[in-house]
């Protein structure tokens, strides 16, 4: 493979008929994920997600088989980065076999690898005819709408999240599309950093510049109404670097004055939320305190990182480890590390951390490179606010997960490598142009591999989508059929998949728990404790499956066995509710009323607890008033009784 000249990564000499809009398709799919992804919850939900990470690997598919399809000669931009992000995935997938749970862990590969499937196909095709425009317009727009939507929940007082119903525990902070409003300001306040260098840039045109004083206009409020302070001070700072980015375009002179004038412009910004915004302030003020449950679960991700330091525990273990090394208050579960380097550690180790790490900073480092090399002011104002958006997202995932919400991540990639795309076009950063025999046996590997990623994330989209849209709502109705038969299904589409089996077993207990005759119930019975076990094989985590196993020891009348597991569940997973409720409702059985009440009144506390726990722990607390009261009337009765009852003689001296 050599070096090319300065040129479009795109096909040459000519271009075939079809070649647009073939590459106008694969760049849609590639953008489709930073594009839909944040109106449908963050693409936090299955259908939401496993679709828009098949889509990504579909386009990088259609991108390598190119030289195949047109019969062309195709050079290949290669992004600052994408060589890390590849081995970084790689080691993804070396770990998973190894992993906590294996088949969380390979979900992690496959959602990882989009991203960086994303990436390259969005560096590859977006330089051409300034396609690199439509992209951050887009990006803009999307953020714009969400924080339109916000605006419209705030004005309406709504906690609606489309169709659904926000937490409560989130009060009326405003998110837009997205549950969590933390997560919502990171995405508005990277496309903040944006808008402000593409509204300052010159050469970009009317339309984008419209598009970015518009996101300019409706952003800045919705911000502040998220009351996310990482969310705010991160996007202050990205607007901040981007001011002084285009001073540093102008001359060292003004970059110098713009050090001393930016940290007025932010403590202006600081004082007029201190003053109009006192919802946040409040929040402000109470982030020293706040902060000391983000200090206890660092401290406990350093303990699970070192139990495993090189290699981490693995791709989606640290909600399966979390209450293991992170001591939370009554009430809390940590399921996040908080801090995005950490937990990066702790389910990759040291390894992968620093492959995340060099992905990233080499990134930073070529566009820091390319906007002092930029010839035009429009490449320049563009690399600024890729920068920006960069400076936003490394700073905030010191104290959140933002990495970890999709949509997030998958419109900083799209930012990131559209942004490399307009300098691999102009020359500054390389293309390659590999020989005809190289670029069809890559073409072909590359695809397979894709193809093959994008059929794995429809199966799970589909597995996951059935289990938690039709399955669990037809458990919470009664419905025992049609749940089990959608846990099939959803097997069906993965075999592997630990939640459907799961469901499968419970779905058995019950029927084990209504059956009447003694043979029947037996062997609903132990055809659930077989589908524990395999579920414990595949997730030896999951507290489910020996929840389940103490259900079925009492429904076998082993309370000693069903207690004692129980007990030590709680004792790992001290802050789950129904666990809670279930050893508190044994131990009321076993004459241990008060140990009950107690394990109950925390489970009321957490958040998720069974809607039946207040009604529990009311019926317990009359109970233990009534064996109080009894006890307290049989000791005067006795005394009386005592009273009355001939004496024996006394005895002579």
């Amino acid at each position: 493979m050599g070096s090319a000249p300065p040129c479009h990564p795109t096909l040459r000499p000519g271009r075939p008929a079809g070649a647009e809009a073939y590459e106008l398709a694969a760049l849609a799919l590639a953008l489709l994920p930073a594009a839909a992804g944040p109106i449908l919850f963050g693409a936090v939900v299955p259908w939401a997600l496993w679709p828009l990470a098949a889509s990504a690997w579909i386009s990088l598919a259609m991108v390598a088989l190119r030289p195949v399809v047109f019969r062309a000669e195709v050079p290949i931009a290669i992004p600052p980065g994408a060589f890390a992000g590849v081995l970084f995935v790689a080691w993804a997938a070396i770990r998973a076999p190894a992993s906590v749970c294996p088949q969380e862990a390979w979900l992690r590969v496959w959602l990882i690898g989009s991203a960086v499937a994303a990436g390259w196909s969005v560096a590859n095709l977006a330089g051409r005819h300034s396609r690199w425009k439509w992209v951050i317009g887009v990006l803009l727009f999307v953020a714009a709408f969400d924080a339109l939507y916000a605006w419209t929940q705030h004005l309406q007082g709504s906690r609606a999240v489309l169709w659904r119903v926000r937490d409560p525990s989130y009060g009326m902070r405003m998110g837009g599309t997205y549950v969590c409003p933390n997560h919502f300001a990171n995405l508005v306040g990277m496309a903040l950093a944006m808008a402000a260098a593409v509204a300052t840039g010159g050469g970009l045109g009317w339309g984008l510049k419209l598009l970015a004083g518009y996101a300019l206009i409706m952003i800045p409020w919705p911000l502040v109404l998220s009351q996310s302070r990482a969310g705010f001070a991160t996007a202050v700072g990205g607007v901040l670097l981007v001011g002084w980015l285009w001073a540093l375009r102008r001359s060292r002179r003004a970059a110098a004055a713009a050090l001393l004038a930016l940290p007025v412009v932010a403590a202006v910004a600081v004082a007029l939320v201190w003053a109009r915004a006192p919802d946040l302030r409040h929040r402000l003020e109470a982030a020293p305190h706040d902060i000391q449950a983000r200090i206890q679960i660092w401290k406990g991700t350093l303990e699970m990182i070192r139990a495993a330091p090189l290699a981490g525990h693995g791709g989606g273990s640290f909600h399966l480890l979390d209450s293991r090394y992170v001591e939370m208050p009554p009430g809390m579960a940590a399921v996040h590390a908080h801090n995005d380097y950490l937990h990066t550690a702790a389910e990759y180790g040291l390894v992968g951390l620093g492959l995340a790490i060099a992905m990233g900073f080499t990134a930073f480092l070529a566009l820091a490179r390319a906007h002092g090399r930029a010839s035009k002011p429009a490449h320049a104002a563009v690399a600024a606010g890729a920068l920006g958006m960069l400076a936003v997202s490394a700073a905030e995932a010191l104290v959140d997960f933002n990495f970890h919400i999709y949509a997030n991540s998958m419109t900083l990639v799209a930012a990131v490598t559209a942004t490399m795309s307009v300098f691999h076009a102009a020359g500054v950063l390389p293309v390659r142009l590999p020989t005809r025999a190289a670029a069809r046996w890559m073409a072909v590997l590359v695809a397979a591999g894709a193809v093959i990623a994008a059929v794995v994330c429809v199966r799970a989209g589909v597995s996951q989508t059935l289990i938690e849209s039709v399955a669990e709502p037809a458990m919470a109705r009664g419905d025992l059929d049609a749940a089990e038969r959608a846990y099939r299904r959803a097997m069906g589409w993965e075999p592997a998949s630990w939640p459907a089996i799961l469901g499968l077993a419970d779905v058995a207990a019950r029927r084990a728990s209504e059956e009447t005759v003694p043979a029947r119930r037996q062997a609903r019975i132990e055809y659930a404790l077989r589908l524990c076990a395999e579920g414990r094989r595949l997730n030896p985590r999951e507290p489910g499956f020996e929840h389940l196993e103490s259900q079925l020891a009492a429904l076998q009348g082993d309370r000693k066995t069903a207690l004692a597991i129980l007990e030590r569940l709680v004792a790992d997973y001290p802050n789950r509710p129904y666990l809670l409720v279930r050893l508190a409702l044994e131990l009321d059985r076993a004459g241990r009323l008060d140990e009950g009440l107690e394990l109950l009144r925390r489970a009321v506390r957490l958040n998720g607890v069974p809607e039946e726990t207040p009604r529990l722990l009311r019926l317990l607390e009359v109970k233990a008033a009534q064996r109080v009261e009894a006890a307290s009337s049989s000791r005067p009765v006795a005394a009386s009784e005592a009273e009355q009852r001939p004496h024996p003689p006394a005895q002579q001296p």
